[in-house]
């Protein structure tokens, strides 16, 4: 797996934590074939984390953008 690099604590504000999650997730690569079983699942993964950073990111933005921020 990726050395991926989570904050070491939670910070107090639920913008700050999609930021550094943001900055910590790297976005997932595409490889072309052949690919081993444990390598696919590894970018599956890597993709699936990404996609949950993104809508997270995508959620903030919306709620400054309803609230004026």
């Amino acid at each position: 797996m990726s050395s991926t690099h989570y904050p070491l604590r939670l910070p107090h504000l639920s913008e700050d934590l999609v930021k550094q999650l943001d900055e910590a997730v790297p976005p997932a690569t595409i490889e072309a074939p052949p690919l081993s079983d444990a390598r696919l699942h590894e970018l599956l993964f890597a993709a699936g984390r990404r996609s949950l950073v993104d809508e997270l990111v995508r959620l903030k933005a919306r709620k400054e953008q309803d609230h004026g921020i």
